[in-house]
């Protein structure tokens, strides 16, 4: 009957034992309880599995509006965040083509911001090969972003050696591009 009070109150802290739950679900039932003014329909979730392994990082689709917001920020490093949150958390089982185009829009004379887009559209070919490769086709990237996503793409062993010497043959040349080296 403690837990019960402490969970209605929302005040986890007086407890003198640890609270658990049976499973997950039930765990994030009840810490999405205790949050005062949250809408629990719509609620923003990080959840990290085991804090040695940070690399590993689930979020809930509530959190998209943020990645969009980080996409169109002023700061570069803010915009590099949201492209990153893109590749790591909506690249597999929540994947939708359109957040593809949504990096492929991101515009930005800031090394970092065009390392992380190449970044993107290689792990992007890693994870979804056949809805990023048109971007490459059709050329849809800067030219820089284009190459260097085309280079990182040929380092993965992801990539199958017959995907590898396709993308090779997608390469911008230098003197198109006016990238020079």
């Amino acid at each position: 009957s403690t837990w019960i009070n402490l969970t209605t109150n929302t005040m986890l802290n007086g407890a003198k034992i640890p609270m658990y739950q049976n499973n997950d679900l039930d765990a994030l039932k009840t810490a999405i309880r205790t949050c005062i003014r949250a809408d629990y329909s719509n609620a923003r979730i990080a959840r990290i599995r085991d804090t040695l392994s940070l690399y590993e990082i689930e979020i809930s689709e509530a959190l998209l509006p943020d990645v969009e917001r980080w996409l169109g920020a002023e700061h570069p490093f803010t915009v590099r965040f949201g492209l990153g949150m893109l590749m790591e958390h909506y690249l597999d089982g929540d994947f939708d083509p359109a957040y593809l185009s949504r990096a492929a829009a991101v515009s930005s004379a800031h090394y970092y911001v065009k390392m992380m887009a190449a970044w993107y559209f290689a792990t992007a070919l890693a994870k979804q090969y056949e809805a990023a490769l048109p971007y490459l086709e059709q050329g849809r990237l800067a030219p820089w972003t284009h190459n260097k996503a085309i280079r990182k793409a040929l380092e993965s062993y992801r990539i199958t050696p017959e995907q590898k010497e396709y993308l090779k043959s997608l390469k911008i040349s230098s003197r198109k591009s006016g990238t020079g080296r």
